[in-house]
């Protein structure tokens, strides 16, 4: 029997809009560099961005004045309370008024594009095919009878509506939509003040930096840059590592064989899937269906960093690429048949 698959986020109440359907229909996407959405999204939300290269280069540039009045008087603990109070845009304008506020306020700007950038980082993730329907039947301890009645009701509104969740329905919680159409990178860019819009938009394509710019519109371009909303997101160096908090297990982007069409976004996939049924809309072998199906990340913490970055986690830290790896192999080779690794035929099988 068919079922359809999604993405649910259990911490923030979310469900990943533009993966969902039948797991052997979105499955196979392509995770595409510069336009955001679907497998893009799902990694760029656990994955913290760096405060752009370029405001290193301004930093180092000429001197920084030493600010005699003001809050230049105050001392930095004094100071950064002061910050606390300001929201989001005001501190991302403030940092651009001179050099010592853009020092001091880095660690308060990485906080921000944290939280603007990589809102799923850490939280609760299950692929969930929708035949699984009882409680007992989810991965042990991944979330509270509760928690599931909500997932519940939110199906039911999506099957009956067919219209995007809303938050709140007959006085319960309802999961609401998140990525796809909602991904931040578009939000972003849609709010852009209206005059930059066109120029935002161009410099992006044309590969420009953050300072190369007239001076009518070199501060708004600093400060969508700054923000993210203005040129690609930057990330620390280092190949990427998919990590689960809760068990304390990697996989390495660097160490997956498959082809390079096939990325961290489908080890995510792979690993989050849970069902009580194996169909798929996909071919598997027998010695993998249960090891998709049962993924062994379904409902944990997870998020993608650097191997240097590990965050702490109540296991020790285990390598298991290759373990992934072959399971995605299985899956590649058993349905992309063409040169260019696109997904072959339109099986509906377990095995």
């Amino acid at each position: 029997m068919e079922q359809a698959w999604c993405i649910y986020n259990i911490d923030k109440k979310q469900v990943a809009e533009g993966l969902s359907g039948r797991l052997g229909d979105f499955f196979f996407d392509e995770t595409p560099e510069v336009v955001p959405g679907g497998h893009t999204a799902l990694i760029s939300s656990l994955r913290t961005p760096r405060i752009p290269r370029q405001a290193d280069v301004w930093l180092a540039r000429g001197k920084t004045v030493q600010q005699r009045h003001g809050f230049g008087k105050l001392p930095v603990e004094i100071l950064d309370n002061v910050l606390s109070y300001l929201d989001e845009i005001d501190l991302f304008m403030l940092a651009l008024t001179c050099k010592a506020f853009l020092s001091t306020l880095r660690p308060r700007l990485l906080v921000h594009l944290k939280e603007l950038h990589a809102p799923w980082q850490n939280c609760r993730l299950i692929l969930l095919g929708s035949n699984t329907t009882r409680y007992w039947d989810l991965p042990p301890g991944v979330m509270s009878e509760e928690e599931w009645k909500e997932i519940l009701l939110t199906r039911k509104h999506l099957s009956s509506s067919g219209l995007r969740p809303s938050l709140k329905r007959a006085g319960k919680q309802v999961y609401e939509s998140a990525l796809g159409r909602n991904d931040l990178l578009y939000y972003l860019r849609k709010h852009v003040p209206q005059g930059l819009r066109d120029e935002v938009l161009r410099g992006c394509g044309s590969g420009l930096g953050i300072w190369d710019l007239n001076r009518r519109t070199g501060d708004c371009w600093r400060f969508a840059c700054l923000r993210g909303c203005g040129a690609p997101l930057q990330y620390p160096d280092g190949p990427p590592v998919l990590c689960n908090v809760s068990q304390g297990e990697y996989v390495r982007e660097d160490s997956l064989t498959v082809p390079e069409n096939m990325t961290l976004a489908h080890a995510l996939l792979a690993c989050i899937a849970w069902s009580t049924d194996p169909s798929i809309a996909m071919e598997c072998s027998d010695e993998y269906i249960e090891v998709l199906t049962k993924g062994r990340w379904a409902g944990d913490r997870v998020c993608v960093v650097t191997l240097d970055t590990l965050p702490p986690s109540p296991a020790n830290w285990t390598d298991v690429s290759a373990d992934v790896d072959a399971l995605l192999w299985d899956l590649f080779l058993a349905n992309c048949s063409s040169d260019d690794g696109s997904a072959g035929g339109e099986g509906n099988s377990s095995a």
